[in-house]
């Protein structure tokens, strides 16, 4: 496995430095959203000699951290002063990108949440998030960290459909959830679901007749979330593929003819 110091003595930018406790500030651009249970818990038990080094990026004469905050705060938490030193890798001459970039390489394997990473991602400049980032804003939505009006919490959802159907596909199944059952839509197997019929049927789905009979659903997106969930445990199909099969019936209803999609279930034995 290659180190930290590996990488450092690679790329020859980062410096083992001692620096005081009170000079690190946080890279808002650079972080996850710092969780003050998480410190206060990790000072409790604070030990100096497992701390390790934490990882500076020293811009315009400022030191951020990229690694660590909450490793610094349980120091001080635990009773060293701003004066008090530590050793960091200190990297000199790296952008806010640059910053993001590598906070992300950093903690690829660690437990960093799928929002923190996706908004590092976007400040990072990097193409899938920057993409999605893009379409849900192009239909008056956003990215957060919880559902709230106009906001979806569910990243890895995002990321599904945006690689199963690219920026379009992506874009069409937010306007279908969004119209056909506002800020209730945005559950992750609602997302995947409305996206798998998107993918499946390629062009054929009428968006304004899928919001329509969206919106008529009974109990509105828990309605068709329920008869997706009776549908899973009955059949043992992905709660996904369960929405989307509810969603191709629920479309379907009062068409004849070609203006009806093939039934989910018998295009998926096919």
């Amino acid at each position: 496995m290659t180190s930290l110091t590996d990488t450092n003595q690679k790329k020859g930018r980062a410096r083992f430095r001692w620096l005081e406790l009170g000079e690190l500030e946080v890279s808002i651009h650079a972080q996850r959203r710092f969780i003050q249970a998480s410190g206060d818990k990790l000072a409790l038990k604070f030990d100096l000699d497992k701390m390790g080094n934490p990882v500076i990026s020293e811009r315009d004469g400022r030191f951020f951290i990229i690694d660590g905050q909450t490793r610094v705060y349980a120091a001080k938490k635990f009773g060293f002063a701003d004066t008090d030193k530590v050793q960091c890798a200190v990297y000199e001459g790296l952008t806010e990108k640059q910053e993001a970039d590598l906070f992300l390489a950093l903690n690829d394997s660690k437990a960093v949440g799928a929002f923190d990473k996706f908004r590092v991602g976007v400040n990072a400049g990097r193409e899938e998030e920057s993409n999605i980032n893009r379409v849900v804003g192009a239909q008056r939505l956003h990215v957060a960290r919880s559902r709230r009006p106009d906001g979806i919490a569910s990243v890895a959802s995002l990321r599904t459909a945006y690689n199963r159907t690219g920026a379009a596909g992506l874009g069409t199944t937010l306007r279908i959830l969004r119209d056909g059952f506002g800020d209730a839509g945005f559950d992750g197997p609602l997302i995947d679901g409305i996206n798998l019929c998107i993918h499946r049927y390629n062009g054929r789905v009428d968006e304004e007749r899928m919001v329509d009979r969206l919106s008529r659903t009974n109990g509105g997106a828990a309605g068709l979330m329920g008869v997706a969930r009776k549908t899973h445990l009955d059949v043992g199909a992905s709660l996904a593929q369960c929405v989307a099969a509810a969603a191709t019936t629920a479309y379907n209803r009062g068409r004849s003819g070609k203006a009806r999609l093939p039934s989910w279930w018998k295009t998926e034995e096919k």
